[in-house]
């Protein structure tokens, strides 16, 4: 998994979604630190990707960038 930083992927954001749809995974990093995985929906739940929140059990609100 290639990591970018949030910057990158915004700037090139067409570019990069067409990649992670052809399979291309992706680690973006925020500015805060903390990293969000870009990667194909079938992907997702496979034996190519394990997803980093199965065992994540804070609330998708305490995960967003802006929570404090």
């Amino acid at each position: 998994m290639i990591e970018i930083t949030h910057e990158e992927f915004e700037n090139g954001y067409e570019e990069y979604l067409t990649k992670i749809e052809k399979g291309e995974q992706f680690l973006i990093r925020l500015p805060s630190g903390r990293a969000v995985a870009a990667v194909p929906q079938d992907a997702v739940g496979s034996s190519q990707y394990i997803h980093p929140w199965y065992d994540y059990h804070e609330s998708v609100e305490e995960l967003q960038e802006n929570a404090g």
